[in-house]
């Protein structure tokens, strides 16, 4: 399972480049339990400069946790006050 995940993900960097470390790590940090030292690990594999993981990479981090955030607050929030006390 974890030599596919790996695999899938090289082929996704390879494909996308520079770009794809990007929708990596947003993906990583907001939806999708994905660890990001295979996408940093993969990056570097696939032959992308450090420079361009670092600056992708931290792009992609920050976007994706901004995007956790409002996940949280605007949907999660308003759920949980309406139907909270049905689980707590």
């Amino acid at each position: 399972m974890e030599h596919v995940l790996q695999t899938k993900i090289l082929e996704f960097i390879n494909h996308f480049g520079d770009f794809g470390v990007f929708l990596g790590m947003l993906l990583e940090s907001s939806i999708v339990p994905i660890p990001s030292e295979i996408i940093i690990i993969g990056a570097a594999a696939a032959g992308i400069s450090v420079a361009s993981i670092v600056i992708f990479g931290s792009l992609g981090a920050t976007f994706g946790g901004i995007i956790g955030y409002l996940i949280g607050k605007y949907g999660a929030k308003p759920l949980m006050i309406k139907y909270g006390s049905l689980f707590l």
